[in-house]
């Protein structure tokens, strides 16, 4: 059976394996001769110590047979003076010796003996025993010989490596380790490492490995050393390991990857710029339109695309040389490249054309200026072979997100442009479509402005009181979104809500109007005001939302309201547009109290056979039916007609936009329920809505708000 030993393969394959037997006995050196040959083995043979040790000055045997026992010089001393005079302590020597105690035998070890054969030798162990010595000693040699070659790639790789043994904080370093570094390899603390670290980079450093030691986790960490005016660049990967049960050990693998980070940003750099002009190239314009982008978006602005192209610049070429063609081409690339601009990014995306990012500009008058400015630029005279060369370019303008928002369709137009401001005669700019540009950008500046206005909370609930018509009492109000901008005052309605409606913006606008609301009658229904019934108008994405109920539910509770004082409007359009869907949104609302009404009602799809089939409390007849009727009453059929037929079906009716007397005095005469209009009042603000109130309650003798 094969033992382990058997498996190494040897050294000695081909070559016989040389032993020094050093013996001043005759007879012992015959025998152990005869048997090792036997065994392939060559044998020198010494007399004495000094006869050994003048062979071991020019040679050099794979293992030395040495008896203990001999005049003059004794064993011991031999060894003594070969571990001296040879330096190399994988040499295998076996001492010989009839001396059987314990003393002599530590003392072959003290004095540098591998191993020891007592005598008389067992002649036919002796070999066997050889055997083994040889392949442990192979062992080694490999061992060592892989070391070496390990020490000798991490030189190349500059590979070392550092430890801490956490029990003892005792720290370890390799020869490489301490070369990386730049410190001597007995530094005895881990902060000692650092020396040539920069100091904020050190502290930062050595908190990560604390942590690291502290928590028992792996760290990854690169930093900078300076040794002697050369920055060099070191990566770190550590981990706590567990060497034995309960002992720890930080273990760290350093590397000097300067020169591959250098080779790295070399290769990233010619990948990404024009080896001409040095400017960034296709590849890096694109990538830097996608960070462009997400801050102008940010920043809620306009990116503009330019592509610059030089007019007859083909002459040039033909007529000096393309030698001539490339110093024009560096030069203009140099001018371009120092105007400066924050986030101005310049590219030779072509031949002979060069492309230009400018982020966040608020509008296209800005655009125009940074264009005038590179006309001028272009426009100095180059000297090129003592001629001087005046050049102009043909400049094509795109603009994000009027023209579009991927880059393809960016560049697509402004290349676009510029071909049409070069068939145009050159030396101009044209933008892609500058009269849908500005339509687009007044729309594209109002959302905007919408945006920024939810962020600051410049919206404002109004309210325009709801009067009983027979009791004149103020029994409800219509919630009206106003917006005043800090800087241009005023904003209709009309003009921002198809706006926020169009880009998405309605729900979280209506949702601010629904939470309003019932923080205002909640502190109406605390100081005593009234119970107020107050309409608030939903939008179709709103009505549409799946949360909708919910959220109204949700903030009924959480405002402690009677459900009926909300009273939730939707356009004839919406109810109609999806009827079914429609009538089970109004059912969920009615089930948890709320009341629901119909706005705009008979200016749409003026069917009133859709009133019967939706489940609605009030009917709201539009201003469009009001304000016809004149001071004789005449001219108010529809709208008597209208409250009519609600009367009979049990549907509370609002007559909208009432302004005068006569109007008032026919709807009430007809049984309208209720007036809302200028007649009595306007939409105002919160604290104006309470004064009135009081003040016509006083007025028509009414002791209490209803």
């Amino acid at each position: 059976m094969a033992t382990q030993a058997d498996k190494i393969p040897s050294l000695d394959q081909g070559k016989k394996k040389q032993i020094l037997v050093v013996d001043d006995d005759n007879i012992t050196r015959l025998m152990i001769n005869k048997v090792l040959s036997k065994s392939g083995y060559e044998i020198i043979e010494a007399i004495n110590g000094k006869e050994a040790l003048n062979f071991l000055v020019n040679n050099s045997p794979d293992l030395i047979l040495l008896d203990v026992m001999m005049p003059g010089m004794d064993g011991y001393e031999v060894c003594t003076e070969i571990r001296k005079q040879l330096d190399d302590d994988s040499l295998p020597i076996i001492m010989l010796t009839g001396l059987e105690d314990i003393a002599s035998i530590e003392k072959s070890f003290e004095v540098g003996g591998s191993d020891f054969i007592t005598k008389p030798i067992s002649w036919p162990l002796l070999s066997q025993r050889i055997k083994y010595v040889l392949r442990s000693k192979d062992i080694y040699q490999q061992f060592i010989e892989k070391e070496r070659q390990l020490l000798y790639a991490q030189n190349i790789a500059k590979l070392g490596y550092w430890g801490i043994e956490l029990n003892t904080s005792t720290l370890t370093l390799t020869q490489e380790a301490a070369k990386i570094f730049g410190v001597r390899d007995d530094v005895t603390r881990f902060e000692g490492l650092f020396v040539h670290v920069d100091g904020t980079e050190r502290e930062q450093l050595q908190s990560q490995i604390q942590q690291a030691i502290n928590t028992r986790q792996a760290y990854v960490a690169t930093h900078k050393v300076v040794l002697n005016d050369d920055e060099r660049i070191i990566s770190h990967h550590g981990d706590v390991v567990e060497k034995t049960p309960g002992e720890y050990c930080l273990a760290v693998t350093i590397q000097d990857i300067t020169e591959r980070v250098r080779n790295e940003e070399l290769i990233r750099y010619k990948t990404f710029h024009d080896d001409l002009t040095e400017l960034p190239n296709r590849l890096y314009f694109n990538d830097q339109f996608m960070r462009n982008i997400k801050d102008t978006i940010a920043q809620e602005k306009l990116l503009s695309i330019m592509f610059i192209g030089l007019d007859r610049f083909k002459k040039i070429n033909d007529s000096l040389g393309h030698m001539a063609g490339d110093q024009v081409l560096r030069s203009l690339a140099l001018r371009l490249s120092a105007y400066d601009y924050p986030g101005l990014f310049i590219s030779r995306y072509d031949s002979d054309v060069f492309a230009v990012q400018i982020p966040n500009v608020s509008s296209i008058e800005d655009i125009e200026l940074h264009v005038e400015k590179f006309q001028s630029l272009l426009a100095e005279p180059l000297i090129m072979m003592g001629t001087e060369l005046y050049m102009s370019a043909s400049i094509g303008i795109s603009i994000f997100p009027l023209d579009g928002e991927k880059i393809d369709e960016l560049l697509k137009h402004a290349d676009m442009a510029m071909h049409a401001a070069s068939k145009d005669g050159g030396n101009q700019y044209q933008f892609s479509t500058r009269g849908e540009d500005e339509q687009a950008l007044k729309h594209l500046t109002l959302e905007r402005e919408i945006r920024k206005a939810i962020k600051a909370f410049q919206f404002e609930v109004y309210y325009q009181p709801q009067i009983n018509a027979r009791t004149m009492a103020v029994v409800g109000a219509e919630a009206l979104l106003r917006w005043i901008h800090p800087e241009q005052g005023f904003i209709s309605p009309d003009e921002f809500i198809p706006v926020a409606e169009e880009v998405g913006l309605i729900n979280p606008i209506g949702m601010y109007v629904l939470e309003s609301v019932c923080e205002t009658l909640a502190k109406w229904n605390e100081n005593g005001l009234g119970k107020f019934r107050v309409g608030i108008n939903l939008s179709a994405a709103q009505f549409r939302d799946e949360d909708l109920v919910a959220f109204v539910r949700t903030l009924i509770l959480v405002m402690n309201l009677k459900p009926e004082q909300l009273e939730l409007e939707i356009t004839e359009r919406i109810a109609v547009s999806n009827f079914e869907k429609s009538v089970a949104v109004l059912n969920q609302l009615k089930e948890i109290g709320v009341k629901t009404s119909m706005d705009d009602f008979g200016t749409g799809y003026s069917s009133l056979s859709y009133i019967q089939d939706l489940p609605i409390d009030t009917l709201k007849i539009d201003r469009a039916f009001v304000k016809d009727i004149n001071d004789a009453g005449d001219h108010g059929e529809i709208a008597k007609a209208v409250i009519n037929m609600c009367a009979s079906m049990g549907i509370h009716t609002i007559a909208e936009g009432v302004e005068t007397d006569a109007q008032y005095q026919h709807l009430k005469f007809n049984g309208v329920d209720e007036i809302q209009g200028w007649y009595f009042a306007k939409a105002m603000p919160v604290k104006e809505f309470e004064a009135f109130v009081y003040e016509h309650n006083e007025k028509y003798g009414l002791t209490a708000p209803a």
